[in-house]
């Protein structure tokens, strides 16, 4: 058996004391004194006399030493107690507050038995059954241990295993089983010193870390083997801390996050060339761990902290608990973290969730930022992260397209380590992005003239030591050009949305990102991806949505979402109380030249609640989204340019003219390249006259039809002359009545009611009668 040293001994007090001091009080106090070594029937228990003077800590020592029933049942004992006085003062002197905390440093309840029975002999004394002189009695320990009681006259001392002699101030107090006599000191008994892996078994408050040690393979024979060294025992409550921080489960879920790292941990709470003292300890040292990394250790008065390499700052809340091998045991109040793979850091810093949560999208990435290659990574905060949805218009990184947030990932990485010491103003770092179709990588501006900045944004946290590089925090979320041109503008909302990647996908491949990005005080109809899959699903035209972002009139389908103008949802009709009426408005989709040579666009139309042409409709839930050059409404279905006819079909007001169309077998010449020029009689124009039959249907509406794609424009004041489609040559004139558009044609003059209903092989013009040739 190990005999404890000086200072395990002037520790061991403190338990004795708290056990035995305050049941011995109050067997005096219900007893009194016995001098003729009578212990009638009337005498208590111990236990008895500890509950009736309210000793808690008494009945839980008994109780965690298991001696209760072994005290109890004795034939015969006799019990040295030390005073209150001597326990209070060694409670003080040691800063320990809780049994807990006393059975810790002694090194179990095992010990706490041993200490305990050291104080108690398997028979009766009485002062007066003493011999003058040295006597020797067996004590209740295992194996047994002697203490020397010496009677010198009506003086008596007992003299324990470390030779230490204290006085039996009060004698001969009789209890049911025997007789209690107080003592001015604390009896030592030899003691077995703890080992690192038994006194973190036997604190109740470090069962975490002795889950955690249990896990790494030949680590607890490890630490038990090392001689003059330190460790850092985390509470269990630490580890909690550190779970809640990592967004793990439990402390299962913590471990295999850290994976092959725990042992590095774990051996970063390991100082293996020194033990060091609490009271041996200087203002500030760095010190290196078993993990080969180093601790800052610091001390003011009676407080000892321990800060790691994430810049964590811990308490120290129990110090020196002396362990075999000249070991000494503090206990702390958080887990300390050695350089770890960047990710990995991300994860176990409550600030960086958010970042994490983004790395683990990438397994790539992450494999990469964990390899053997170093890196600096400008890591921002969860505010940061908050912030930026905040201005995209996204609630959680879940709505971000998975190829958005991977660019912007790589912009915060550059090769190498880069410390905050080491960078200059206005010097440029490389990062891991680099734009399609382009050789150099992006940028990242650094400046120093106000603390360390990156592209404008403030380093809080510089110099995070990583096993592969280094981290800084950053305040804000770094911004790679193409996205930060695109914040603000109609192209915004979906870009950095989940829900439209196949249109952002198609305005890349038609090269129109720049045109809506760079445009002023436009209308964005934007299909969802559902609607382009519902499109490419009904349309006979493609069979995937490779077929569509590979069409050659690609463009001319997504301009024809976009207006010139802002149109907002309270001017559409069928919203916000409108009129189910149709209107027309120009998109940027092109249309035929005019006959002067000048671009027209092919018109949108809108009618019956706000259902566009085709009958997609606006979403009644995503309309005016706000940007710095236009509004944005979501649409449940895909916009086709259409032709003349489309839109004569589904304008609603000329039905009687569809009809003939397909009566007259006009519909394939009208829906083909052209261009026409159509002069469209509406249905109540047609009630107005009998409609004709056959030929002269046909004749009827060629006369109507005109070749080329003639604008509003083109028509200046006077009378212009305008060859029709019908085969006798025949004519009409147009002349301008004050402000309006006429056409005579032989007997019959019309008003154009409405002009430039642009379609893609020609332009509608709208009358209110029916022109006869």
């Amino acid at each position: 058996m190990q005999e404890t040293s000086v200072v395990l001994m002037s520790r061991i007090k403190v338990y004795l004391l708290v056990v035995l001091m305050a049941f011995i009080m109050a067997a005096l106090s219900s007893c009194g004194d016995d001098d003729d070594g009578d212990s009638g029937p009337m005498n208590p228990t111990l236990v008895e006399a500890a509950q009736t003077a309210g000793l808690t800590t008494l009945l839980d020592a008994v109780t965690a030493a298991d001696l209760g029933n072994t005290l109890l049942n004795a034939d015969a004992i006799t019990v040295f107690a030390p005073t209150n006085e001597a326990f209070g003062d060694l409670l003080e002197d040691e800063g320990v507050q809780t049994l807990d905390q006393l059975v810790a440093r002694i090194g179990g309840v095992g010990n706490l038995q041993e200490v305990l029975g050291f104080h108690v002999v398997p028979a009766v004394a009485f002062a007066n059954d003493l011999a003058e002189g040295e006597q020797t009695f067996n004590t209740l320990t295992d194996p047994v241990q002697q203490i020397t009681v010496t009677r010198t006259g009506g003086n008596v001392t007992v003299t324990d295993a470390a030779g230490n002699t204290y006085q039996v101030t009060q004698a001969d107090v009789a209890i049911e089983n025997g007789v209690v006599h107080v003592i001015n000191g604390v009896l030592l008994p030899n003691l077995t010193v703890p080992t690192v892996t038994t006194a973190v078994a036997a604190d109740p408050n470090l069962s975490s870390l002795e889950t955690a040690i249990g896990l790494v393979d030949g680590l607890g024979a490890a630490l038990d083997g090392l001689e003059s060294f330190t460790v850092f025992a985390p509470t269990d409550a630490a580890f909690t801390s550190l779970v809640q921080n990592s967004g793990a489960a439990d402390l299962t879920e913590l471990v295999g996050i850290l994976g092959d790292n725990l042992a590095t941990v774990l051996n970063f709470h390991v100082i293996d060339v020194d033990a060091f003292f609490s009271d041996e300890l200087e203002a500030t040292q760095d010190v290196t761990t078993l993990a080969g990394e180093e601790l800052t250790i610091a001390r003011s008065g009676n407080a000892v902290t321990v800060t790691d390499s994430q810049g964590n700052t811990f308490n120290v809340t129990m110090a020196d608990i002396a362990v075999a091998n000249d070991g000494v045991v503090h206990v702390i109040d958080g887990v300390v973290l050695p350089p770890l793979p960047i990710a990995t850091t991300a994860r176990l810093n409550p600030n960086l969730s958010v970042l994490e949560e983004a790395l683990l999208k990438f397994p790539e990435l992450v494999t990469e930022l964990s390899g053997t290659t170093n890196y600096t990574v400008f890591a921002p905060t969860n505010d940061a992260f908050v912030a930026l949805l905040g201005v995209i218009g996204q609630n959680e990184l879940d709505d971000i397209p998975e190829d958005v947030l991977l660019r912007v990932l790589q912009y915060h990485v550059v090769a190498g380590t880069e410390l905050s010491t080491d960078l200059d103003n206005n010097e440029s770092l490389n990062t891991l992005l680099t734009d399609e179709g382009e050789t150099s990588p992006e940028q990242l501006t650094v400046s120093t003239t106000n603390g360390v900045q990156i592209n404008g944004i403030n380093v809080t946290g510089p110099d995070v030591s990583v096993t592969n590089g280094v981290v800084h925090v950053v305040e804000g979320v770094l911004v790679p050009e193409l996205e930060l041109s695109i914040v603000n503008t109609v192209v915004e909302p979906a870009y950095f949305n989940v829900n439209f990647t196949t249109l952002v996908t198609a305005l890349e491949r038609a090269e129109l990102v720049d045109n809506l990005i760079n445009g002023t005080t436009l209308t964005v109809f934007a299909p969802t991806n559902t609607a382009f899959d519902d499109f490419i699903a009904n349309s006979p035209d493609f069979n995937s949505a490779d077929d569509l972002l590979n069409f050659a009139g690609l463009a001319d389908i997504l301009l024809y979402h976009v207006l010139g103008s802002e149109v907002a949802s309270m001017d559409l009709p069928g919203l916000n109380g409108n009129p189910t009426t149709t209107m027309y408005e120009p998109t940027l989709s092109p249309g035929p030249t005019d006959l002067t040579g000048d671009d027209t666009f092919v018109s949108l139309q809108i009618k019956d609640g706000a259902l566009l042409t085709g009958d997609v409709a606006i979403n009644a839930d995503l309309v005016d989204i706000d940007a710095d050059n236009g509004i944005v409404h979501v649409l449940n279905g895909v916009l086709v340019p259409p032709t003349i006819v489309d839109l004569a079909v589904g304008d609603g007001r000329f039905a009687t003219l569809a009809t003939a169309l397909g009566d007259a077998n006009l519909v394939e010449t009208l829906n083909s390249a052209g261009p026409f020029t159509v002069f469209a009689p509406t249905d109540d124009a047609f009630g107005n006259i009998t409609i004709p039959t056959g030929q002269d249907l046909a004749n009827t509406l060629l006369y109507h039809v005109s070749n080329g794609n003639i604008v509003a424009g083109d028509l200046a004041a006077g009378d212009n002359t305008v060859t029709t489609r019908l085969d006798d040559g025949g004519f009409q004139t147009f002349t301008l009545n004050g402000t309006s558009l006429a056409v005579t044609a032989n007997s019959s003059t019309a008003t154009v009611i409405i002009t430039d209903i642009q379609g893609t092989n020609g332009v509608i013009h709208v009358v209110n009668e029916v022109l006869l040739p």
